[in-house]
């Protein structure tokens, strides 16, 4: 499953999502969502971005083009990305994207039946643009590793609220 995303929007909500992460909460939390962005007709492909340190909440979103699984990066793997873009950024122009694709993660054997075991992350160039070779893999967390039920409540107007 292969997004497309604009460079520079990745590395400005990727930055905003590390103020409020923590690995001790698995890092980020990344999911592909469709909705209304700004002026734009109808919905459109979003990647939001949700991250918490236990103590404060971030969420962003940025458009996207195309879905993908839900993921939570670590956080040392999220700086590492912001870093590569940055670099192709200045040498490719602001119009620059990079292609997001995640594939399920190898088994290992001591996994326990009801586990997953995460993703295998990769980014890259968009190939129809540019005639690279950067990429650039990491081994990201499987949904279950954040707290995102609970990031819904908080997010979620007058869900904390009881009825009345």
């Amino acid at each position: 499953m292969t997004i497309t995303v604009s460079t520079a929007k990745l590395i400005d909500a990727l930055t905003d999502a590390l103020q409020t992460a923590s690995n001790d909460v698995g890092g980020v939390h990344l999911a592909t969502h469709r909705g209304p962005w700004r002026e734009e007709p109808g919905n459109v492909d979003l990647l939001a971005f949700t991250s918490t340190d236990r103590y404060t909440v971030g969420h962003t979103w940025i458009p996207v083009d195309g879905q993908a699984v839900p993921t939570v990066w670590p956080c040392e793997s999220a700086v590492t990305v912001i870093q590569i873009c940055k670099s192709l950024l200045s040498r490719r122009g602001k119009e620059h994207t990079v292609d997001i694709d995640s594939m399920m993660a190898a088994t290992p054997p001591d996994m326990k039946e009801d586990e997953n075991p995460g993703w295998v992350v990769t980014l890259s160039e968009t190939p129809a643009l540019f005639a690279s070779d950067t990429e650039f893999q990491f081994h990201a967390h499987a949904e279950e590793r954040f707290p995102i039920q609970n990031m819904r409540r908080i997010l979620t107007p007058n869900s904390a609220l009881p009825s009345g």
